[in-house]
């Protein structure tokens, strides 16, 4: 599973939904406010996920990449 392209997509998808909210339900004040506040949650949410995944990938490709030159004893 690509958790960088998991995260980015939430940050996208929060605040879409945060816009559509402002636009679509201006007349209802109670289902706006919801809407804003799950998706800035979501939006929350993904920053660890990118962050947290990033690291250990960059930690993993460096462990593939000094495993890579090793040389051969001979």
């Amino acid at each position: 599973m690509n958790y960088l392209l998991l995260s980015d997509c939430m940050w996208y998808m929060g605040h879409i939904l945060t816009g559509l909210s402002i636009v679509f339900t201006h007349n209802n004040y109670f289902v706006a406010v919801s809407f804003v506040v799950i998706g800035q949650v979501i939006t929350m949410i993904s920053r660890p996920i990118g962050r947290i995944t990033d690291n250990n990938l960059e930690k993993e490709n460096d462990r593939k990449v000094q495993m890579d030159y090793i040389p051969d004893v001979v």
